[in-house]
Parts: structure tokens; sequence; C-alpha cells
């Protein structure tokens, strides 16, 4: 349990995910300075997320989505861990 712990807590300070208008998002590792671009598009029902890179097609499930927040579930390819992620509104309201 410290490993997720303490992933979890590298995540938070390291990942900033940009999810565009346009359907274009941005993971930013922050330390590494290093960028995944691609596309993002939402399934009719809003139950599923997608992500397209060069790397190939991602389906996340979503299970919280709101104006604020996007909560998603997705399995580790590595470790076959069932993984949580929960994205909040950085900007809501600055503009």
């Amino acid at each position: 349990m410290a490993f997720i712990n303490t992933a979890t807590e590298q995540m938070k300070a390291n990942l900033n995910l940009t999810l565009e208008a346009d359907s274009t998002y941005t993971i930013m590792q922050l330390k590494e300075r290093t960028a995944v671009r691609g596309k993002w598009w939402l399934s009719a029902d809003k139950k599923s997320l997608f992500t397209q890179t060069d790397l190939g097609l991602t389906k996340y499930k979503i299970l919280k989505l709101t104006k604020t927040q996007l909560v998603y579930e997705t399995k580790d390819p590595v470790s076959g861990m069932l993984m949580k992620m929960s994205c909040v509104n950085l900007t809501a309201g600055s503009k």
C-alpha cells in the first residue's frame, strides 16, 4: 500500500492533464518536461472516455463527469491493477 500512496503523490505532483474544447489533450510530465499529445472524445452515452495517440487508442470507464470534475478508471497495462483517476478543473472561473 505504501508503494501505491507514493506513486499517487508522485502523479499528483508531476502530471498535468489538459483537455481542450477542440478535442486535443496534453499530459505534461512536469519533472521530465515531456508531453504526450493526442485526441480525446466521449462516447454518445458519456460513459466512456477515449484517447488516441500515435501509440494507439485507449478506452476509460467514466465514473463521474461534471463541469468541474472527471473521475475515470483504467487498468494498468503492466500490473493489471485497476486505477481510479480524478481530474479537477483548476481553471474554473479564471476566464
